[in-house]
């Protein structure tokens, strides 16, 4: 599946763990809603999505900032 056209990107579940460093390759990517997920930390490669707009995480209890 080729996902590099994508430009949002909006996930409910509360079983997600880990935001995958790959996701910096979503160069389109330009907003993403998190709801009730259980990561811990962004990957540093969320600094390469140049067009990203907004960054919504929702009732994300472990992530440390």
């Amino acid at each position: 599946m080729q996902l590099e056209s994508l430009e949002d990107l909006k996930w409910e579940c509360s079983e997600l763990s880990v935001l995958p460093k790959e996701i910096g390759n979503l160069k389109k990517l330009k907003n993403i809603k998190l709801f009730q997920p259980q990561i811990r930390c962004l990957p540093s490669s969320i600094g390469q999505l140049k067009d990203l707009k907004s960054l919504v995480i929702v009732n994300a209890r472990d992530l440390e900032l």
